[in-house]
């Protein structure tokens, strides 16, 4: 749900021209703070479920060493973008684009792991999940 609602925000910003309203600019970074605020409560929560409890601090730590790493190189990257597309559009329309493509993949994902926990017993959605063969032998 949240790779969708902040692929809505992207998309509303992409194809908005300068003199549209600024209610709808609003309405594109209020739905991107929720996607925001959903994905960090229900990601976060569930790298615990998903890997056995011996590698949980590893999968953590993992899991924030990759999100430092493209927070890094994601402003790189999207300067990059603005300074070679800055004559067509000013740069931001394919910027966008970018992210728009980003979420679009984040859906995608998203909606595999869906899939992939539905056919395991949607582990992910159970109140009080337990992880039977998982712990790691000692």
């Amino acid at each position: 749900m949240a790779s969708v609602i902040q692929l809505t925000s992207f998309v509303i910003l992409t194809f908005i021209s300068d003199n549209s309203s600024k209610w709808i600019i609003y309405l594109a970074f209020v739905l991107y703070g929720i996607s925001g605020a959903i994905f960090l409560t229900s990601y976060w929560p569930c790298i615990k479920f998903t890997v056995p409890s011996g590698l949980s601090a590893t999968a953590y730590g993992l899991n924030f060493c990759f999100q430092a790493t493209l927070m890094f190189l994601g402003p790189i990257l999207i300067g990059y973008v603005i300074d070679k597309t800055k004559r067509y559009s000013g740069g931001y329309y394919g910027a966008t684009l970018v992210f728009v493509v980003i979420a679009f993949f984040s859906s995608v994902v998203s909606g595999i792991v869906f899939i992939c926990d539905y056919k395991g017993g949607r582990i992910l959605y159970d109140r009080t999940p337990q992880l039977e063969g998982m712990e790691l032998d000692s």
